[in-house]
């Protein structure tokens, strides 16, 4: 096969051949190649499989599969003609590059408050059970109090004090009888 003649376009067959035999067209990956913005794109072949393609031509019948980041569902195509130039967009797509990160933020926020809700509920459980027990100890010694100052009532009302000296020198008042009326 001869190289294209001037005028003809690349991937026309040359004077003489049939167009049909005339499968080495190729669309350029340079020219003419325009990418959503905030897109990622892929090749398939005639058959539909993905491919890779690393030179910077594609062969007829591929298709160039325009994908969203932001959702697989927002696609579109183009496919590389016989002449050798791209077919137009399949369909319209206009990709959002913040709403990735508008889904991260509300997963971290999300996560945020589930772990300050978690902290709260234990530190409230714990503070819960702290107050328990503190009012059980103030309980008890509020009881050990009154069994006290009872014990401290009948030692009073029935017992009399004792000097301080028990030695017959010690300058300690005489003893005053205390009569408890019964």
């Amino acid at each position: 096969m001869s190289e294209p003649e001037t005028g003809q376009l690349r991937g026309d067959a040359p004077a003489g051949e049939s167009p049909i035999a005339y499968t080495n067209a190729t669309c350029s990956l340079a020219e003419d190649f325009y990418q959503p913005v905030d897109s990622i794109y892929y090749f398939r072949d005639g058959d539909g499989k993905i491919v890779d393609i690393y030179d910077s031509v594609a062969p007829v019948d591929t298709q160039v599969v325009f994908e969203c980041k932001d959702s697989k569902a927002k696609t579109a195509y183009r496919r590389c003609q016989s002449d050798g130039t791209w077919s137009t967009q399949s369909a319209a797509i206009s990709c959002d590059k913040w709403r990735y990160w508008a889904a991260v933020i509300a997963a971290a926020t999300s996560a945020v408050i589930v772990v300050v809700l978690f902290i709260y509920f234990t530190c409230s459980a714990y503070n819960k059970r702290k107050k328990r027990k503190y009012i059980a100890r103030q309980e008890r010694m509020r009881e050990q109090d009154h069994v006290m100052m009872r014990n401290e009532n009948f030692v009073r009302a029935n017992f009399r004090s004792l000097p301080l000296s028990l030695h017959p020198d010690a300058s300690a008042p005489e003893e005053e009888q205390v009569v408890v009326p019964n």
